[in-house]
């Protein structure tokens, strides 16, 4: 039967990504196995794997809201749990380097407004809020901090 080694391929190549933790490769591997072969364990295998990446698309839901609403630090703590499940996740770690890359900025703002604040140069800290919300709209602090 040639279709046999084939599926053996497939199959042990996606074995390979999975234990890699590269969930989306195994995925692809798994189902072209299932296209030639039906099989059960593999079919239970491919629900696991979706599991996975399920898991880790709701992690990374999870950080995009609390980075909306300012939470830079925690958005990023989040993606890591992301990466612990799932650490060849390319969407994981170009968001990781974004939120720290943006956080930086934010932070450094917030520094500024505070400065502006105490210097009584209200004007400029408006102006700054009005930058900060730009990063985080859902932020509530930066509304209190024009007050």
């Amino acid at each position: 039967m040639k279709e046999r080694p084939l599926f053996q391929y497939f199959r042990s190549e996606g074995e390979k990504y999975f234990r890699a933790k590269a969930y989306k490769d195994a995925l692809v591997h798994w189902q072209r196995a299932l296209e030639i072969h039906p099989d059960p364990e593999l079919e239970e295998k491919i629900r696991q794997c979706q599991q996975i990446l399920k898991e880790v698309e709701q992690i990374l839901e999870k950080a995009q809201w609390l980075a909306l609403e300012g939470k830079w630090k925690e958005a990023i703590e989040e993606l890591h749990q992301g990466l612990a499940l799932s650490p060849e996740d390319h969407n994981l770690l170009v968001h990781i380097a974004l939120f720290q890359q943006t956080w930086e900025k934010y932070t450094k703002l917030w520094r500024e407004v505070k400065r502006c604040q105490w210097q009584c140069r209200l004007l400029r800290a408006f102006k700054l809020c009005e930058e900060l919300s730009h990063f985080s709209p859902k932020d509530r602090r930066i509304g209190y901090q024009v007050l």
